[in-house]
């Protein structure tokens, strides 16, 4: 699968993307779920360490979280973030804030309930689609099927029996059309939201609007990916002076569009490592790698690019004390019957 999104990373507003990609990063998540309801949470990144320090997560300066770092060898380090929340809310909220750009964002769920002799703990890691440029629905040219295809190594997408070589050379084009569509369309948006803020400009939204097409066929033609590049190629159409004014004063917003893109340059590269530990006998779960209550899943972020991916177990704990209790009721009951019994023989 690395490879295939390799080679889709080249289409993405005509990047060539010529130059050596970040070395990967092992990103392990390890939750713990207690009996009282509180979540136990801890990342672990393992890699080079300026790598470590460049990827985004929400929670990566919060001060909140316990952190150590620990150095292997001059080319590898490990830091360890922890934290322990006292519910799943708590804790979505620092794994996806609002805010968030659309890498790797968790959100849990924890429902538990109370049977009298038993306790069960339902509990979700939901691993958000992360696919940064959506303002265009991927539905426009994949099916659900043929993302399935898309997102498998080739030789399981050789042994899947919905694959048809020939054919599938066009749902590939179709995946580079979304690609290229969708990045262009996120750009577009935020470059007119930008036009409406600059100051002293004579560009006209109506005059950019009837321009998107050839505008579009620019920043392809040019292999332009970070904001500025794509901003230069318009040039050829659009005023050059305007266009300064725009980039100079909206520095803040083409920085979010850059940020995407560092995004789907670099989030490929890493493995995600996620295990769940339940209290208690494990009743169900969607993991495949089951050892004991502890689940484990091994997945890319190109599992959850267009659709969310829920890691899911559920278990059961024993409430000791309500076996107490109930001895004790039974106990008092039977102690009640033969009281009255040995009253009635005595009068």
């Amino acid at each position: 699968m690395k490879k295939q999104v390799r080679k889709i990373q080249y289409f993405l507003i005509g990047t060539a993307m010529l130059f050596v990609l970040p070395g990967c990063l092992d990103i392990y998540f390890t939750t713990e779920i207690k009996p009282n309801g509180e979540i136990s949470k801890t990342v672990v990144f393992e890699g080079d360490s300026t790598e470590i320090l460049d990827v985004y997560f929400p929670f990566m300066e919060d001060e909140s979280w316990e952190r150590e770092w620990i150095y292997i060898d001059k080319d590898k380090s490990k830091l360890i973030l922890s934290k322990t929340f006292k519910n799943a809310k708590q804790a979505s909220l620092d794994l996806n804030p609002d805010d968030s750009l659309p890498y790797i964002r968790i959100q849990p769920e924890l429902n538990k309930k109370f049977r009298w002799f038993f306790s069960y703990y339902e509990y979700t890691d939901l691993f958000l689609a992360s696919n940064p440029f959506d303002k265009i629905d991927w539905r426009e040219y994949l099916t659900e099927e043929e993302v399935g295809l898309i997102s498998m190594d080739e030789e399981d997408r050789e042994a899947d029996p919905g694959y048809n070589k020939s054919e599938y050379k066009t749902v590939e084009k179709r995946f580079e059309d979304y690609l290229l569509n969708s990045g262009f369309e996120e750009f577009f948006l935020l470059f007119m939201q930008a036009l409406r803020n600059t100051n002293e400009i004579d560009l006209k939204e109506e005059a950019v609007l009837a321009q998107k097409q050839e505008l579009f066929k620019l920043a392809v033609a040019g292999k332009n990916d970070y904001a500025d590049a794509i901003l230069m190629s318009f040039q050829d159409i659009l005023d050059s002076a305007d266009l300064a004014k725009i980039g100079q004063q909206n520095i803040e917003l083409f920085g979010y569009f850059d940020k995407k893109i560092d995004f789907f340059e670099s989030v490929f590269d890493d493995n995600l490592y996620f295990t769940i530990r339940m209290p208690g006998l494990l009743i169900n779960t969607n993991s495949n790698q089951i050892e004991g209550n502890s689940l484990s899943w091994e997945l890319d972020s190109f599992d959850a690019y267009f659709n969310d991916y829920p890691m899911t177990a559920e278990s059961r704990i024993v409430n000791i004390w309500a076996f107490v209790v109930a001895g004790i009721a039974i106990a008092i009951l039977l102690f009640s019957l033969i009281w009255s019994v040995f009253r009635r023989k005595k009068a």
